[in-house]
């Protein structure tokens, strides 16, 4: 567990999944009800353009939060600096995704 850029993460080897590597990044707070379809449709553009992080709605019990995950296989090994890059990578591009993927804008 931890928080970049004041987001909380987890860092873990899912249960039955051994060799993978799944690092989670939650928003803060949940999304107001009234901003869901906005932020639907955001997360939507972002999974259309990126190859990862995946980006997903959450409901929690105070209502919705955007999720950014990144899935690895590293059930062959990895080197140290191989797993140090893959946390890099992970961790950056979930903090830009949750940064960027929020209610769409009208344009002015």
């Amino acid at each position: 567990l931890g928080t970049w850029d004041s987001f909380p993460f987890v860092i873990e080897i899912p249960e039955g999944h051994d060799g993978w590597l799944l690092v989670s990044g939650d928003w803060e707070e949940a999304a107001p009800a009234s901003q869901r379809d906005e932020i639907a449709a955001s997360v939507n553009d972002w999974n259309r353009d990126k190859y990862y992080p995946t980006v997903c709605l959450v409901e929690v019990p105070v209502g919705t939060v955007v999720r950014a995950t990144y899935l690895v296989d590293l059930s062959h090994g990895a080197t140290s600096e191989q797993l140090r890059l893959h946390l890099d990578t992970a961790l950056s591009a979930c903090t830009q995704a949750l940064s960027r993927v929020g209610p769409l804008l009208p344009e002015l």
